[in-house]
This record gives structure tokens, C-alpha cells and sequence, in this order.
């Protein structure tokens, strides 16, 4: 009986930390998506990754902007410049197990004044899994729109 109760504290104080506590990490990319007249769409070799997440839209010419990654535990977030005007909040709620997330994902505009509180471009509450891509569009820029690509890849 000792032997038993022993071998079952030896294996609970050797288990692995719970999921549900364990940080997140996310892979983001940021491309402009142009319509340029060309007939074939094109996407440059940083625009590669997320081709399949973005193939379908109105677009003929997928241009990277950003490429970056972050690790989020749950009830924290993380601020990824994108470029000169958008910056990404991750904001994890809570982490739903092994593979799914349920974050809180807001693009910010720079403040009108300085000193002011950043203004919310898009704002979106999702739950995220392990090796699926979601999508953000919208984000207009000097030509086309800006396109943020998320991926929870643990």
C-alpha cells in the first residue's frame, strides 16, 4: 500500500505543468495586398508563408510586411509594430488546453495627440488552434490594404 501511494505522488509531482497555464505562441505576418491589373497573382517570398490564408481575396499582388512571432501567457498580452501606423494587440484570455486559445486580437492606430490613448483600427475576440490561420483585413494603406495573418502554433 505504501509502495502504490508512493509511486502515485512520484508520478502526479513528475507531471507535466497544465495546459491551460502553459504560455502561447503565435506566428504573425502582415502583407499588402495590392490590386495591380496583372493578370496571375503574385506573392513575394515573404508573402509565401500565408499564401493559402489569403489567396482568395480580391488581389492580384501580395506584398510582406511584417513577420514576427509572440509568446502570450494566458491573462497577459503583447504589442508587434506592424508598420509606421498599425501596431497588434494579442491579448490571451485563457489558453483552452494543448491546442486552442482564446484571445482578444485589437489593430491600433497611433493616438491623435501625443500623450493620447492608441485608436482601435479592428478589434476581434476569437478562439484560436494549434496549426489554423486566421485572417484580419480592412487596413487600409498608402496602396491596397493591409493584411495580418495569425497562427497558433503552440
Amino acid at each position: 500500500m505504501l509502495g502504490t501511494l508512493c509511486a502515485v505522488l512520484l508520478a502526479v509531482s513528475s507531471a507535466p505543468a497544465d495546459a491551460a497555464s502553459q504560455p502561447v505562441h503565435f506566428d504573425v505576418w502582415a502583407v499588402q495586398a495590392v490590386k495591380t491589373g496583372s493578370g496571375e497573382k503574385q506573392f513575394d517570398s515573404a508573402a509565401q508563408p500565408v499564401r493559402k490564408a489569403v489567396e482568395d481575396l480580391p488581389y492580384d499582388t501580395f506584398r510582406g510586411v511584417f513577420t514576427g512571432s509572440a509568446t502570450v501567457p494566458p491573462g497577459a498580452d503583447k504589442r508587434l509594430t506592424l508598420n509606421t501606423t498599425y501596431t497588434l494587440l494579442i491579448q490571451c484570455r485563457a489558453r483552452e488546453g494543448k491546442n486552442a486559445a482564446h484571445v482578444d486580437i485589437t489593430v491600433e492606430l497611433p493616438p491623435e495627440s501625443p500623450g493620447g490613448a492608441p485608436r482601435k483600427a479592428v478589434q476581434s475576440c476569437m478562439v484560436l488552434c494549434s496549426g489554423k490561420m486566421v485572417r484580419i483585413g480592412g487596413l487600409k494603406m498608402n496602396e491596397g490594404e493591409m493584411v495580418v495573418v495569425l497562427e497558433m502554433t503552440h
